[in-house]
């Protein structure tokens, strides 16, 4: 999101950015008008029992804990979020507030967009992630997004309460859900090489490739610059493995220890990003560990990555043109693992049963021959491909004035 809020500012548009409290630093440095919400992302997921199902995988647990959190501050958040859309000609929403941003553009008679990770909306081609991460009958995947559907009821009380201090009705559905029959855009920060849409959707969902970071939001989040003793670590040897779990704080020394063994035994040096996870890990000769770094500079310069299979991390890897192991924690990663695996660039298995001898094979499979010649085929091609931030800020400057307003008639 702030690397479309820099390219839209790029467009000359007034750009206003809201962040949780662990990205306000990096936002306020692109020079854009911030609004930070009450929650730190890295500190929350600490809190009760949300890393104890992370690990485990249980997407339903999780995320019922989670509502539970935003219940408790909806209405803060819902005020700041009210404040921060004042005025503004377009709204443009990541998945986990499609329902507030509706709710607010309704009011307002304000339009509204959608900026979405993978197919979230119901389709015949691909699953929910709740269910499934497996091929299905077209008709079986269309149901799973009908029973997300029922378990997403939970949020309802505190959308009806946002709505009643908006002015409007109770619904019964989540707003978004209903304003999906207005045809409203959605922009995916994906390639439909890597990707196919669904045969159902429209025009106004927009595959618009892998998005980029410029160069000044790389210093923003501290990223301009690569640390010396990656560098150094880089330079000593050949082409190491990186191995990381993002935003997953999962990495501990039994994981790198896994990895250790795995890495010896196969004569290969790692390169491991901390991510997310606070506790301090050694560094050995054949393993360095780094805090965040640039992986469009560092990625092409491995061998191989292992990583959790997230949306974002997943196609830094296949730009990368480097063949990958997708081990998956929960949510949406099961899904990317899977894509990694259907594409021939890389395998995948679940965190949740990695172990020295499961990580080897996936590992000896990633890096055969043909594989990796299919993860550089295939890099080539992404790479050749436009930025999709700057067609998705082009296509919102300039069609923001023909984009569906919540409550209005749909389209005919």
């Amino acid at each position: 999101m702030m690397v479309l809020a820099h390219r839209l500012a790029g467009l000359g548009h007034d750009v206003t950015l809201v962040v949780p409290a662990n990205d306000a630093q990096a936002a306020r440095a692109l020079g854009l008008r911030v609004v930070v919400l009450p929650f730190d992302g890295r500190s929350e997921i600490h809190r009760g029992h949300m890393l104890e199902l992370l690990r485990a995988g249980k997407n339903v647990a999780f995320f019922r804990e989670g509502m539970q959190r935003e219940r408790e501050r909806s209405v803060v958040t819902g005020d700041l979020l009210v404040a921060a859309c004042a005025g503004a000609e377009l709204l443009v929403a990541p998945p986990l507030l499609e329902d507030v941003a509706v709710c607010i553009a309704e009011a307002n008679r304000q339009r509204v967009a959608f900026v979405l990770p993978m197919p979230m909306w119901s389709n015949s081609t691909y699953p929910s992630f709740f269910f499934a991460t497996r091929r299905l009958p077209a008709w079986l995947n269309r149901l799973t997004f009908a029973l997300t559907e029922l378990g997403a009821r939970g949020i309802l009380p505190s959308i009806n309460e946002l709505r009643a201090r908006l002015g409007l009705a109770a619904v019964r559905q989540r707003p978004a859900v209903s304003f999906r029959r207005a045809a409203p855009p959605a922009f995916y920060w994906l390639p439909t090489l890597v990707t196919p849409p669904p045969p159902e959707f429209g025009d106004n969902h927009h595959f618009t490739g892998y998005w980029s970071v410029p160069s000044e939001v790389r210093r923003a989040l501290g990223e301009a610059t690569p640390p010396p003793a990656l560098r150094d670590f880089l330079d000593a040897g050949p082409a190491p493995l990186f191995v990381s779990f993002g935003s997953m704080p999962v990495l501990d020394e039994a994981v790198l220890a896994v990895v250790d063994r795995v890495a010896e035994r196969r004569g290969l040096r790692v390169v491991l990003g901390r991510g997310w996870s606070p506790a301090p890990l050694p560094s050995s000769g054949r393993v360095l560990i780094v805090e965040d770094v640039d992986h469009d500079w560092l990625l092409p310069r491995c061998a191989a990555a292992v990583h959790h299979g997230g949306a974002s991390t997943t196609g830094a890897v296949l730009r990368a043109g480097i063949p990958q192991v997708v081990a998956s924690v929960f949510a949406d990663q099961p899904f990317w693992g899977r894509r990694v695996r259907e594409l021939g660039v890389g395998e995948t298995l679940r965190f949740q049963r990695l172990s020295a001898a499961r990580l080897g094979r996936a590992l000896d499979g990633a890096l055969s021959e043909p594989v990796a010649a299919r993860a550089a085929a295939l890099g080539a091609e992404l790479r050749a491909a436009p930025d999709g931030a700057a067609v998705t800020a082009r296509i919102i400057d300039g069609r923001g004035a023909s984009f569906p307003i919540p409550g209005s008639p749909p389209r005919s």
